[in-house]
């Protein structure tokens, strides 16, 4: 007998929307090598908790779901486990298992919604062991103190002599809707928060969504990866390493936000997880080319939080703060810019200078001269709750920041200066920015960097 999976997490060049889902599909295929037919049953276990203290202060609670596909593949059963959070903050898992339609008894789904975790499971086990399914066991109370809990969902297949039994599809989703960044007093949402809602209800929606589109986002990555991996002319070390080491994109300390008025959101990651700085342009600028091929759309944003962060910040309260985001009359653009399209982009790439023949709607001789427009002291201290690297560079925070290199100090950043970064991820990033300490990057070639980027971005 031989059991083996495919796991498919759905990161996929171009694609912004799947791409940003916190799920991910097994699929499994069992093939029989014996005289006899088997009986296999390939379970799927997860706890309430994520191994932190919390798993037994009680409160936490699973549910039971089901979810009819649209395209005709089956029913999604599957356990929703909530979990209760210190701070308040939603915080959930789903698993589910397809029971494919008209399959008989070739398939059989079943699921316990509720099992003592801290322990050694035997009741689980056993009950699997010596009738090949779970009980379907339903919605539980909530959890005791001292009490870990967990959900399984199971299927159980029959392969005959010789043959072999695929499409066995188990779905893992966690929702974590909110970023809470410990120097901010906003609450951000996560970018697929925009399709399922920000309530901390969404795993049953996300394991119907994966369910039900897995099987096009294994055919769009083959697509996307096929030409170079049935390239003769590559050596497979290069293969490897340009496919592999895209995790990064995901996994590399990497936040993606939702805005209210932009699909893309703000999208940030790390220069590396003991270099907590969002994205550091220095060396974003070289990973950047890849990006701009792979997720363009990602890489204008990322061009774009420079852009706001270097012409603008012009919130007249800390409420436009809050709710910001790409104004959208023209009273808004009369005071900030934030271009919303690649057209917005090749009508004005992000002037530099006043020299530029005054692209930013100036009012007057005094707006041109000060074309930030702080409306209060307040705003000045803040000025940044930008969405970009390109506003960032025409916002000067005087605020004195210290050097390591020398024990000199300078202001926070220098108008007409490329930041070196968007932020600490552990203080207010997108706000706070240039939170770099060592050398004084505005005498750096950061800004040419930012312009080079556009050129290429204004290219593709």
């Amino acid at each position: 007998m031989l059991c083996y999976p495919q796991k498919v997490r759905y990161i996929m060049c171009g694609v912004v929307a799947a791409s940003s889902l916190p799920a991910c599909v097994f699929e499994w295929s069992v093939e029989n090598y014996g005289d006899t037919t088997a009986e296999v049953a390939i379970c799927m276990t997860w706890v309430n908790g994520y191994g932190a203290k919390d798993d037994k202060a009680g409160g936490h609670q699973n549910y039971v779901f089901s979810s009819n596909q649209q395209n005709g593949n089956g029913t999604a059963f599957g356990i929703e486990m909530k979990h209760k959070t210190d701070g308040g903050s939603p915080y959930s898992f789903g698993i589910s298992a397809l029971q494919p339609d008209d399959s008989g008894e070739t398939y059989q789904v079943t699921y316990e919604a509720n099992f003592t975790a801290n322990g050694s499971g035997s009741l689980l086990w056993n009950q699997l062991l010596t009738t090949g399914h779970l009980k379907n066991g339903d919605s539980c109370q909530a959890s005791r103190k001292g009490q870990v809990i967990g959900a399984a969902v199971s299927c159980s297949v029959q392969p005959k002599p010789s043959e072999t039994v695929g499409d066995i599809c188990f779905t893992l989703t966690w929702d974590s809707p909110e970023v809470d960044f410990p120097k901010s007093d906003v609450i951000a949402h996560r970018q697929y928060t925009r399709y399922f809602g920000n309530d901390g209800r969404a795993c049953a929606g996300l394991c119907s969504t994966a369910t039900q589109d897995y099987r096009d986002w294994e055919k769009k990555i083959d697509d996307w990866q096929s030409p170079i991996l049935n390239d003769s002319e590559l050596p497979d070390w290069y293969k490897s390493a340009l496919f592999n080491e895209s995790y990064f994109v995901a996994d590399g300390g990497t936040v993606w936000l939702a805005d209210k008025e932009d699909e893309i959101g703000r999208f940030g990651y790390l220069e590396g997880h003991e270099y907590r700085m969002v994205n550091t342009y220095d060396v974003h600028f070289y990973a950047s080319w890849a990006l701009t091929l792979n997720w363009p759309k990602i890489a204008s944003s990322i061009q774009r939080d420079y852009a706001d962060a270097k012409h603008l910040m012009d919130y007249t309260s800390i409420a436009d703060a809050k709710h910001r985001m790409y104004y959208t009359s023209i009273a808004d653009a009369k005071h900030r810019m934030y271009y919303t399209s690649i057209a917005d982009a090749k009508h004005r790439m992000y002037y530099t200078s006043i020299a530029d023949k005054h692209p930013m709607y100036y009012t007057s001789t005094t707006d041109a001269k000060h074309p930030m427009y702080y409306t209060s002291t307040t705003d000045a201290k803040h000025p940044m709750y930008s969405t970009s690297i390109a506003d960032a560079i025409m916002v000067e925070d005087k605020r004195s920041w210290p050097l390591m290199m020398g024990g000199t100090a300078k202001k926070r950043t220098t108008k007409a200066a490329c930041p070196h970064d968007l932020g600490d991820p552990q203080g207010n990033p997108w706000v706070d920015i240039n939170c770099y300490n060592i050398h004084d990057t505005a005498t750096w070639k950061v800004s040419s960097h930012y312009e080079h980027r556009m050129f290429r971005l204004n290219t593709v």
